[in-house]
This record gives C-alpha cells, sequence and structure tokens, in this order.
C-alpha cells in the first residue's frame, strides 16, 4: 500500500470517529445531570432515597456547595452541631436539611466548620434521614 493511500485511509476513518462522535452526541441526552436532579427532585412521586441516590450520582465530594444549592434550592434547613463525639481527628461540620416527606429529609454533608459558612464549603456526601416523633420513642408516652 502506498504512501498516500494510507493517508488518504486515516484520513477517512478520522472523518467517519468526527461524524459518529457528531450524531453521538446529537442523540444522547440533550440534559445535564444537574437538570436531570433538578427534574427528579421537584417530582412528587419520587421517595427520599431516589433523591439521595440522585444526589451522590450528580455531585461528586468537593462540588462546591453553592452549586448543590443552586440546583436542590434555598429551603433548607441549617445544622450546626453543638455538641457530638467524633473519631480521632475527625471534625464536627455544617450540614443542610431538606424535607422530603413522609418524616424522611435529606441531609447534605458539606465541608464547613462549626464556625464557618456552609454556602462556602465542599459537598461531603448525601443521606436519608428518618424523624422519629418524640411520643413514638419508648418510655415517652403518656400513661393513662
Amino acid at each position: 500500500m502506498s504512501h498516500m493511500m494510507r493517508m488518504q485511509r486515516t484520513a477517512d476513518v478520522v472523518l467517519g470517529l468526527v461524524i459518529l462522535t457528531l450524531v453521538l452526541g446529537a442523540c444522547g441526552s440533550a440534559h445535564t445531570p444537574e437538570q436531570s436532579l433538578a427534574r427528579l427532585w421537584s417530582s412528587k412521586d419520587t421517595s427520599a432515597k431516589e433523591r439521595c441516590d440522585a444526589i451522590n450520582r450528580c455531585f461528586s465530594n468537593g462540588t462546591p456547595i453553592s452549586q448543590v444549592v443552586a440546583v436542590l434550592g434555598n429551603n433548607y434547613v441549617l445544622l450546626i452541631p453543638y455538641s457530638g463525639i467524633t473519631s480521632p481527628g475527625g471534625t464536627l461540620t455544617r450540614s443542610l436539611i431538606y424535607e422530603s416527606g413522609g418524616g424522611k429529609s435529606i441531609m447534605i454533608g458539606t465541608s464547613a466548620p462549626l464556625d464557618g459558612d456552609e454556602l462556602a464549603s465542599k459537598f461531603t456526601g448525601a443521606v436519608v434521614l428518618q424523624t422519629i416523633p418524640l411520643a413514638d420513642l419508648e418510655g415517652t408516652k403518656s400513661k393513662p
């Protein structure tokens, strides 16, 4: 095979790959992960676990919390621990709590220290919390 034919064949392969990339890109999802999360987040049919899993898929540890809040909204409650036991070398940090309904909330972990600004911190993960009414705890029910 001559040098000219090899060059033409290489050019044909490169052109084919470019066209394939353009076609696959056009057929792929038109939504960013954040747009998909926002749609799922606002759906009334989505469970707290599904929301939590979607958050953890969409945002990696170290993502600016401001980016997370931009998608989920600013309707969170700030959790600042006032006391706690941490592992050696561990730190207490601020968290954002979003209500999810059905006695469940989603806690967004941040890297913000207790005296820090949570919106200037980084995402550290999301977990589902189950609220247990005080009256349901053993020994707290009123006796007849």
